[in-house]
Formats: C-alpha cells, sequence, structure tokens
C-alpha cells in the first residue's frame, strides 16, 4: 500500500501553473519605478518576470535567454509583454531590494495552504520539514557596492566581496517536489566588522543566542 504522503493532492485549478503565474505578474506590476521616466522603454514587471522564465526554463545565461526574445509562447506563459535585453534587466532589477519580492513567495504559499497542498508535506505529528543551506550568487575580487560581505585572506590580505543568501524549501523525502520559501539575504550590519553568518557562528560557540 504505498504512503499517504506520496500521493500529490489533487490538482486545484488555483494552483496550476497559468493563475500562480499571473498572481506572481500582478506583484510584480504593484513594484515601484526606480528609473526617470525617459529610460522606461520595459516595465519593471516584464524584467521580473523575464527574470522567472529565465530560472523556470534553465537558461544557462542572461544572454543565452536573449535568444528567447521573439517566443511569443514563451511571453504568453510568463505574461511577459516585451523581454529586455540583458543589460536593461539588470539595470531595471539591480535597484530592487530582495524584500520586495518577498510577497510573491507568500502569495504562492498561501495558495498551497488553502488548496491544503501541505498537507502532503506534513512529516512527524503534522510537522513538515524545512531544508535550509547558504548559497553564494556572487564573488569578485575588483567589483563590488556597499552591500557586499568580505572575505579577507589571511596572508596576502587581499579582500574578496562577495554576496550569499540562506535559502531554505519545505520538503519530504517521499516527494520531488519541494516549496521554496522567500530568501533571506545574509548581510553586514552597520558598525559591525563581521557578517552575520560570522556573528552567528562565534556567538553559538559562546552559547549565545545568535539572534
Amino acid at each position: 500500500m504505498p504512503n499517504p504522503a506520496s500521493i500529490p493532492p489533487n490538482t486545484r485549478m488555483h494552483l496550476s501553473f497559468d493563475p500562480l503565474i499571473q498572481q506572481i505578474c500582478l506583484r510584480a506590476q504593484q513594484l515601484p519605478e526606480t528609473r526617470d521616466g525617459a529610460d522606461c522603454n520595459y516595465s519593471v514587471a516584464d524584467a521580473v518576470m523575464s527574470g522567472i522564465a529565465l530560472f523556470a526554463l534553465k537558461d544557462p545565461s542572461l544572454l543565452a535567454f536573449q535568444d528567447r526574445r521573439i517566443d511569443v509562447n514563451m511571453k504568453n506563459l510568463f505574461c511577459i509583454q516585451q523581454v529586455p535585453s540583458d543589460t536593461q534587466m539588470r539595470e531595471i532589477l539591480d535597484p530592487l531590494e530582495p524584500d520586495l519580492l518577498r510577497p510573491m513567495f507568500n502569495d504562492v504559499l498561501r495558495q498551497l495552504q488553502r488548496g491544503k497542498a501541505l498537507e502532503s508535506y506534513a512529516f512527524v505529528d503534522g510537522y513538515c520539514l524545512l531544508s535550509m543551506d547558504g548559497s553564494g550568487y556572487y564573488s569578485s575580487k575588483n567589483v563590488h557596492c556597499g552591500s557586499c560581505l568580505e572575505k579577507k585572506n589571511s596572508k596576502t590580505g587581499a579582500i574578496t566581496y562577495h554576496h550569499q543568501m540562506l535559502a531554505a524549501a519545505v520538503v519530504h523525502p517521499d516527494l520531488r517536489q519541494v516549496i521554496p520559501l522567500a530568501p533571506e539575504a545574509i548581510i553586514k550590519q552597520d558598525g559591525n566588522n563581521k557578517n552575520d553568518c560570522e556573528l552567528g557562528r562565534q556567538q553559538a560557540s559562546v552559547g549565545e543566542d545568535p539572534r
């Protein structure tokens, strides 16, 4: 007899791909505009949805994704009017604070809760498993910004600038699908010489609460 947790929930219309993408697009349309009016040839929503399409379709780079700029089916699938160039996508998306994207994750999770899709992920006593890990997504010895973390080589004194985040997902050992939650950026607090992750390790080693 199969494990009940291995049986996916019945497909519900509001949990299918199209309604969820449309909900995300509605949130993207509410994001603030950071450019001057003269430079707004592409909307913020189109840049955000293009970024989502890039990752969903597993293109290896922004340049590779540019081959899809005339793909009508892709545009319809991801609610995109115009696909910005790789340079324009960076210029539009870089000024946006990561926290502005958090409501998109919350909307999807709320829909899963309402549709009882999370019941299949219950593991012990009705609780779900949350898998977490830190991940780096940028590193350079030359190009950096004010939000970059810094790693100093103890021998040479050279500084490597990088960005990291804490990523988490709801998982179940009998299910192939995972439910990603909003990632949290690992930052260096103002006035501190150590990064968040370094402070956490240091305080944990002496029995302090890292919060």
